[in-house]
């Protein structure tokens, strides 16, 4: 059987997503990371016990996360999260990244953000295009790096990178959260959300989407409402709260830049605005972050 080639041990294919128990027999790092280069298949349902991250730049198969099955394609990403029931069936063409962490860390890091923690039917599966898919790349890329040399860069840089994997997937491609694109029927919704995700740095307004789609605020808010259980408003806050959050945990970038990119016109109004929508100011999210992991 093919099996991972990690530095200090080699997770076989069955314990894909098990990661805990492998720890706890060969205590390894608490983040993984293996390509995936060959045929797998998990015939018997496996508990998730590890939180994990599969990229795939070209796929042949299918996966099964509880009771929703997905076609595997190039370019999509999917998430497992702890608890869940996988089975899966990767065949021979497929190429792809997998990064894990323990549910401990898992755990933390969900204690301190949105990541949907119990939440009882996470979106699992996505298919990105081209500009997300290569910024995932490159993080799933720089995490293989930095485990290469993971006494030097020390746990906190491999974590963050992690973190910043699911904040991009977060931010901009679980812009409708519990639903799949497939399930937004209204054009007038659809197209806010393109609009959305080319403007949000820029245009905050409710009334500058709705002229741009030729509807009413009222109404744009009555179909947000209907799609997404908040009005038209807090799915803009939402969105500009996931990109700060990205920005503030996956760059370098000063909060005063970070502020200015974002389109606010000041620090203060910014960390304002953070303030009220996440419960922490800047600062104190990055230290609380930090110490949660």
């Amino acid at each position: 059987m093919h099996k991972f080639n990690l530095r200090d041990c080699e997770v076989k294919i069955t314990n894909l997503f098990l990661l805990d128990d492998v720890i706890k027999n060969k205590k390894i790092r608490e983040i993984q990371y293996s390509p995936l280069t060959c045929p797998i298949e998990i015939t018997s349902p496996k508990t998730a016990a590890s939180f994990s991250i599969i990229l795939f730049e070209q796929a042949n198969g299918y996966i099964k996360i509880d009771d929703e099955r997905h076609r595997l394609s190039r370019r999509m990403a999917i998430v497992v999260f702890p608890g869940q029931i996988v089975i899966c069936h990767l065949k021979k063409t497929t190429l792809g990244h997998y990064v894990s962490c323990t549910r401990e860390l898992y755990e933390a890091m969900a204690s301190a953000s949105s990541i949907p923690i119990g939440r009882s039917k996470p979106i699992t599966a996505f298919k990105l295009n081209e500009s997300n898919f290569y910024s995932l790349l490159q993080e799933f890329l720089e995490i293989k790096k930095l485990l290469k040399n993971y006494e030097q860069e020390g746990t906190e840089i491999v974590s963050n990178r992690f973190r910043t994997i699911y904040l991009i997937l977060k931010s901009r491609c679980m812009t409708m959260r519990r639903y799949h694109a497939d399930d937004i029927k209204s054009p007038f919704l659809k197209k806010f959300i393109q609009i959305l995700e080319d403007s949000y740095r820029h245009e905050k307004a409710v009334v500058y989407y709705a002229n741009a789609i030729h509807v009413s605020p009222n109404y744009l808010n009555k179909l947000c409402k209907r799609t997404f259980k908040v009005n038209a408003k807090q799915f803009i806050k939402n969105k500009i709260i996931a990109e700060a959050k990205r920005q503030l945990l996956g760059t370098d970038q000063s909060i005063k830049e970070i502020a200015f990119y974002l389109g606010f016109a000041n620090t203060a109004n910014f960390s304002n605005f953070f303030k009220r929508e996440s419960g922490f100011y800047p600062k104190d999210f990055i230290q609380f972050r930090k110490q949660a992991v």
